[in-house]
């Protein structure tokens, strides 16, 4: 009887292994996105943000060439670093309103008036969920209110 108990003691601590083994090797639950890809918000930070700071750094050094030269990559990862803030499957109220903020400052970059796309983009960095964090890791977050 003695060697049943070891075995089944044995199992339960080998499945235990295993799981706490997977939950390093996957730390955050990955969420399936509408295209049936597996993406996480790391992925996407990953992704376009380097992206976007491109172009935010080409914004803020007023330089209207190099801005105009990456201006649609820029757009394009702000839109996709936008939706993937979504909480779930769908479009959700911050989802929303970066998308919101990113048709803006398509507008204005488009024209070429770096002031309006500097303004507008700061509407768009300012709605990003901050989770605690700045939302692209560099410590320069905002301080917002609340607005539930």
């Amino acid at each position: 009887g003695l060697e049943g108990g070891a075995t089944t003691g044995r199992r339960e601590a080998l499945s235990l292994m295993l799981l706490s083994l997977l939950s390093i090797v996957m730390p955050e639950p990955a969420a399936a996105d509408s295209t049936g890809k597996f993406t996480s918000k790391r992925t996407a930070k990953n992704r376009y943000v380097p992206r976007i700071k491109a172009g935010q750094a080409a914004l803020e050094a007023d330089d209207a060439e190099a801005f105009a030269a990456i201006a649609d990559d820029m757009i394009s990862a702000m839109g996709l670093y936008g939706q993937a803030q979504k909480r779930g499957e769908v479009p959700d109220k911050i989802s929303l309103r970066l998308e919101k903020d990113v048709e803006a400052f398509k507008k204005v970059a488009k024209g070429g008036d770096l002031a309006a796309a500097r303004e507008a983009f700061g509407a768009y960095f300012k709605h990003l969920p901050k989770d605690g964090k700045e939302p692209f890791g560099d410590g320069m977050a905002p301080k917002r209110e609340e607005e539930e």
